[in-house]
């Protein structure tokens, strides 16, 4: 499994927003309401974490060639050369889970190399591949 994190930080008003978004994190962990208000106050000056996991199913191979064309754009794009990745990038910070399923990849089933739906694990996480996905959920804590 491969986690990639892209957050563009060549402006201020990136840096200020990257840095507000780890306020409001740190807050959320301890004391929620402090985040909500932080987040009122600060509005569109939050960069948002976005979560994009891809082969949750093995034999679904189109997430993750989606995953590592979207991975190339909006890393190896210069800034200022493309405004849909500025504004993307300027407002977000976006965390791949590039291939949740690689066993399952390989062998082209929609089951783990133990047997298991993984889409199907979330509520009593006994793959390590869904624990590794619930730790970068909170790790990042991305909106739903």
């Amino acid at each position: 499994m491969y986690k990639v994190v892209i957050n563009q930080l060549k402006t201020a008003k990136q840096k200020s927003a990257y840095t507000h978004w780890t306020t409001v994190r740190r807050q959320a962990l301890t004391n929620p309401a402090t985040a909500q208000q932080q987040l009122r106050a600060w509005r569109d000056e939050v960069k948002v974490p976005i979560f994009i996991q891809g082969a949750i199913h093995g034999n679904e191979y189109e997430g993750v060639d989606a995953n590592m064309r979207t991975i190339e754009r909006l890393a190896t794009t210069p800034y200022g050369t493309d405004p849909e990745v500025d504004a993307i990038l300027d407002g977000a910070i976006v965390i791949f889970n590039v291939i949740q399923n690689p066993d399952g990849r390989v062998a082209g089933t929609r089951a783990n190399g133990n047997g298991f739906d993984l889409n199907r694990d979330f509520l009593t996480q006994s793959q390590s591949e869904t624990k590794a996905s619930v730790r970068i959920m909170q790790e990042w804590l991305p909106p739903e």
